[in-house]
């Protein structure tokens, strides 16, 4: 809150100057902020602290007050309405990605399924042609062909 001269501070609280000063600054319970000498200042919460309210030109301080607040409050209202666009964006995308992510998998595991499916082919495949060898009889060694073509083609 905003730091006010003493008298301001007499006439916000109501009080006389001799009951102000005897009663609330000498016993301390009001402190006042002596960091410039020539200029004491009371800051208005201390007043509200021990009083409850301002009187006097509380208006134009109030207004003040409510001013700057205002301010800060549609500023901070803003930024607000900002920060939850810009996570419903974020939320957006991090759903898109979700459902890629789903669609990848399932196009994964049927990938993974036509892979397996080709393995057992064939698997059955090599099987039957082992099959097939151990029916089929040995086939005559090349020398032996060599002969029956001279036998067949020779006067």
């Amino acid at each position: 809150m905003p730091a006010v001269s003493i008298s301001k501070a007499i006439k916000l609280s109501g009080k006389s100057r001799q009951h102000f000063y005897d009663e609330y600054i000498s016993t301390g319970k009001i402190s006042v902020d002596r960091s410039s000498p020539k200029h004491p200042t009371i800051d208005t919460s201390e007043i509200l602290r021990v009083f409850g309210s301002l009187k006097g030109d509380s208006l134009k301080t109030d207004q003040s007050i409510d001013n700057n607040l205002s301010t800060e409050t549609i500023d901070l209202k803003k930024e607000l309405e900002r920060l939850k666009a810009e996570n419903n964006g974020l939320l957006s995308l991090v759903k898109e990605k979700d459902i890629r992510i789903t669609e990848k998998s399932i196009e994964l595991e049927r990938e993974r399924q036509r892979v397996n499916a080709l393995e057992t082919r064939f698997d059955r495949l090599l099987e039957n042609k082992r099959d097939l060898k151990e029916e089929l009889p040995n086939p005559l060694p090349p020398a032996n062909f060599w002969k029956r073509v001279k036998a067949v083609f020779s006067p």
